[in-house]
């Protein structure tokens, strides 16, 4: 073992001993940082390690260009896959070319197919199955390789190690591994890949970066159902060579049918995987029809291909979008209203100014405590707005959740808020939490009302809303008025009801439909809303909107060194600032006041 060792490296190869792979645990290398070797190894190197005593086998560095095809046959399911591997290698690369590589066999069954080439790699998976049910060992046991290659930080066991022999023992060795070109050394990764039998590897999908609206179909998604992968690229010079399953195998532009394969057309999931470098693509991802006519018509930029596409009618138009949200806004507002069959006229008329038409009390329903021992402060009645607005994880949710409590519990105070909503509905709508969060921060509303924890409170609902569509979730925010007696409605998430918060059209139409619909069933609305990341203010024109028209403002903070957060009253309407505060959870996830 080590006059062979010694002569393989006065060839310029690197070796290091190794465990018996007859053994448990066997192949391992018995040398500490054997990566080292990589770059450089001296005579006196391996000379002190073959010196060691138990020494089970030698492994081959592969390094220096060596690059191998491990064939792994004891996983194959077809007893001819090794004959109709080499075939398709004969194929791709020529007998002259494949008589010059060599060939070792394996200790389980299987061969390594040694060369070198100018293009080395790291370790690539080429050819794997779905694990069948009789072989699983666990739920997680999917796969099987049957082919991979050992590039460029691996190594292979060769001969002499036990169990390992080259095919022709008098004309191969490791000594004669042959330097073969870049072209046949993709011909012999191409002609593996036809043995893949999943379709993982498709999942590694090309980013298409082109906006589309909401649900709206755009220019990448309406190209991407007029065309397929394969059309398009044999309208760009790619060549058909052979079918395997629903695999269709393509030659790049610029190369015969005899040069192995650059790409492969899935039939049932519609996409092109590229295998060449050589080509407009990223190698090792797949491409939709989008992507292609991307990479060839407009350099890979999927903004231009984009917005071409866009003048070429390609997606619906975005102003056709912004219209059906507005109509469905206007629809809905035309729907609401005790006197909706009235002229305009008739409708402002009846509400003029008479100097006898006296005003009902505003009858308050939400009170804040200042201080301790002060009189606790009226804060808005029925038909009143109050905005809550907080960048992400602020605890602006916490505290919309602590006064929907407080109200609901019509004498506990909670973060400082007391009230009472005598007897009508508290309803929480969220359009942002997964459906975990949504049920333990409802959970803390029943922890924080002091109601029992195993039952609904009669005059409470809380719904997520966040899998449907903003018309759906419009029509169904309206809906909530014809089902329930609303005293209280907060909305968890507003800007997700709208299409655009920079539209001003359409977030004029929003706020003006809420609040007209509040307003005629006498509901107080509570609207949470993110902050804008860059300024720290009410996100776009419905922002700006909403604290035009709302009662009062109340801002949450998180702040950043004592982890807790802090709630500020930059406008109240008709009454004294309420003092701003801090809260926090507890060790028991309860809020408390600080």
């Amino acid at each position: 073992m080590k006059q062979e060792a010694l002569k393989l490296h006065k060839a310029g190869f690197k070796v290091i001993p190794t465990s018996s792979p007859s053994k448990p645990n066997g192949k391992r290398p018995m040398c500490k940082s054997w990566k080292q070797y990589q770059e450089k190894q001296t005579q006196q190197d391996v000379e002190e390690l073959f010196s060691q005593t138990n020494i089970g086998g030698m492994a081959l560095l592969t390094a220096d260009g060596i690059e191998v095809i491990d064939i792994d046959l004891k996983y194959s399911l077809d007893d001819d896959l090794f004959t109709k591997l080499m075939d398709k290698i004969i194929d791709a690369v020529g007998l002259e070319t494949y008589e010059k590589l060599i060939l070792s066999k394996t200790i389980s069954g299987g061969y390594h197919l040694i060369y070198r080439t100018n293009i080395p790699q790291g370790n690539q998976k080429l050819a794997q199955r779905y694990t069948i049910d009789s072989e699983k060992k666990n739920e997680n046991d999917k796969i099987r390789v049957l082919l991979e290659t050992r590039g460029v930080g691996g190594y292979i066991l060769i001969p002499p190690t036990q169990g390992y022999e080259y095919d022709n023992k008098e004309t191969h060795s490791i000594l004669n591994v042959p330097l073969i070109t870049d072209d046949e050394r993709n011909g012999i990764i191409s002609a593996c890949r036809l043995f893949n039998e999943t379709t993982d590897h498709y999942k590694n999908l090309a980013p298409t970066p082109v906006k589309n609206y909401g649900k709206t179909k755009g220019p990448a998604d309406a190209f991407n159902e007029a065309h397929s992968p394969k059309d398009l690229i044999e309208q760009y010079g790619w060549q058909f060579k052979y079918r395997v399953g629903e695999n269709l195998y393509y030659v790049r532009p610029g190369k015969t049918l005899r040069e192995g394969h650059g790409g492969s057309y899935h039939t049932g999931l519609n996409l092109f995987y590229v295998y060449s470098s050589s080509t407009p693509f990223e190698q090792d991802k797949a491409y939709n029809a989008f992507h292609i006519y991307t990479a060839y018509e407009h350099g890979g930029d999927s903004s231009k291909a984009g917005s071409q596409l866009y003048k070429e009618g390609y997606g619906e138009r975005y102003s056709k979008n912004r219209d059906s949200y507005y109509d469905t806004i206007m629809n809905l507002s035309e729907e609401t209203g005790k006197d909706k069959d009235l002229t305009i006229f008739e409708r402002v008329h009846q509400h003029r100014f008479r100097i006898k038409n006296v005003p009902d009390e505003i009858e308050h329903i939400l009170y804040f405590q200042n201080e301790p021992f002060e009189e606790r402060m009226p804060m808005a009645a029925f038909g009143d707005m109050i905005m809550i607005s907080g960048a992400a994880k602020s605890r602006k949710s916490a505290l919309s959740n602590s006064i929907a409590a407080a109200l609901l519990s019509g004498s506990n105070e909670v973060l400082k808020f007391s009230g009472n909503v005598k007897g009508r509905h508290v309803i929480v709508i969220d359009t942002e939490q997964n459906k975990n969060d949504f049920y333990d921060s409802i959970k803390q509303i029943y922890k924080q009302a002091g109601v029992q924890p195993d039952i609904d409170p009669p005059n409470f609902e809380a719904f997520d809303i966040c899998k449907y569509t903003i018309s759906e979730r419009l029509e169904f925010v309206k809906s909530v008025f014809d089902q329930y007696d609303v005293g209280v409605l907060i909305l968890d998430g507003i800007v997700d009801i709208c299409e655009d918060y920079n539209d001003q059209k359409g977030a004029r139409a929003l706020i003006n439909f809420l609040m007209n619909i509040t307003r005629e069933n006498n509901t107080m609305f509570i609207p949470v809303l993110h902050t804008a990341r860059s300024t720290g203010s009410a996100r776009g024109h419905l922002g700006g909107e909403l604290q035009n028209k709302c009662k009062m403002t109340i801002r949450v903070t998180k702040n950043k060194d004592s982890k807790d957060s802090t709630v500020e009253f930059p406008f109240v309407r008709g009454s004294k600032d309420p003092d701003e505060f801090r809260f926090t959870h507890d060790e028991n996830g309860n809020l408390v006041t600080l």
